[in-house]
């Protein structure tokens, strides 16, 4: 905590002076309980401020729109920009946000050599600097897929895990797990792309997952950004909420924000004390959140150029950027979306 160690070291130089002008003397013993409070309370000072921070300021939007169909997220992946589209299930590579140049790879079956169809590609998941996980949302399955040759293996129909309409993926790279909602399951579940073995399901012992959409892995755990929708077989609620699941073994998840009248589409960490979320509503739009939920919620202005929800949410850390992808109208699909590229400051 840089600003716990920069006061620690401000009240530590004090201390010295204070000796050195014999002002901590016996005689003058008040001294030092007024340096010792000022001590402490500086410390106070310089925890809150670590812990809670200065709140992330989105600058004005560039918008992009026109090139891409329908995207369901936009991500970076080394110089290249990378979005998957609903409705034509493919994916798209393009050196430019603005997709005016692009390429959309074949993708076959890395085993079989067969032209592979994905199912509606939702949420992309940088797994290596070749290759990419994608979950099939409107499918049962989980991509591999490498962006040189196109080639695709998929985990959803082996092993039992028999995932349906997976939404939010992310992968572990410090333990080789994958991480799935699993939303039409209402489950979290885990597996190792090397393994046959059965996915591991979180216990979730408090029926707090629902419709599991974006899923971030972090060092202090899963961030999940979980709807109640009104379907059979769901975990029933209202609204929807941020969950903060710290151990995947223990099956508990802690609620760190709540938005009873909307639902969620995708959540992105900012970083350790901040995140944005997506929310679908009739004003379609993001908001900022604190990591331990003690702040009040920080609505974005709602971008009216852009139809539908802000859906797949990535922070490009190198530029210091946000980048939120609309999905358009997807009922009548007369509107095909984009994406709006915030800068971010601290």
């Amino acid at each position: 905590m840089l600003g716990a160690r920069f006061f620690s070291a401000l009240c530590e130089f004090f201390f010295i002076e204070m000796r050195l002008q014999n002002y901590l003397g016996k005689a003058k013993s008040n001294y030092w309980s007024i340096g010792l409070i000022s001590a402490l309370f500086m410390f106070i000072a310089a925890w809150w401020w670590q812990t809670d921070g200065p709140v992330p300021v989105l600058g004005k939007p560039i918008l992009y729109s026109g090139m891409l169909e329908h995207p369901a997220q936009v991500i970076r992946l080394g110089d290249m920009y990378l979005a998957g589209e609903l409705f034509s299930n493919e994916l798209v590579l393009s050196e430019s946000p603005g997709f005016e140049t692009y390429e959309r790879p074949v993708l076959r079956d890395k085993k079989h050599h067969s032209v592979v169809t994905l199912g509606s590609p939702h949420f992309l998941e940088v797994f290596d600097t070749n290759r990419i996980l994608v979950s099939e949302g409107w499918g049962s399955n989980v991509a591999l897929v490498e962006i040189d040759s196109g080639e695709v293996t998929r985990f959803g129909d082996i092993g039992g895990r028999g995932f349906n309409a997976p939404h939010g993926i992310c992968f572990d790279a410090s333990s080789g797990w994958v991480y799935v909602a699993d939303s039409l399951h209402s489950r979290l579940v885990r597996y190792r792309p090397s393994d046959t073995n059965p996915a591991e399901v979180f216990a979730d012992h408090q029926k707090l997952v629902s419709y599991g959409r974006q899923l971030l892995c972090e060092e202090d755990g899963l961030w999940l950004s979980n709807s109640y929708e009104n379907r059979d077989g769901l975990n029933p609620g209202k609204g929807s909420n941020v969950l903060h699941i710290s151990d995947f073994a223990s099956g508990k998840a802690s609620v760190i924000a709540q938005f009873p009248e909307v639902n969620m589409t995708g959540l992105v960490r900012l970083n350790q004390n901040w995140i944005v979320v997506g929310l679908w509503s009739a004003r379609n739009q993001l908001a900022l959140v604190s990591s331990d939920g003690s702040s009040v919620v920080k609505a974005i202005q709602p971008i009216n150029d852009l139809p539908g929800p802000p859906y797949g949410l990535f922070f490009d850390k190198d530029r210091s950027e946000l980048l939120a992808t609309y999905i358009g109208s997807i009922h009548d699909q007369a509107h095909p979306g984009g994406l709006a590229v915030y800068p971010v400051g601290f």
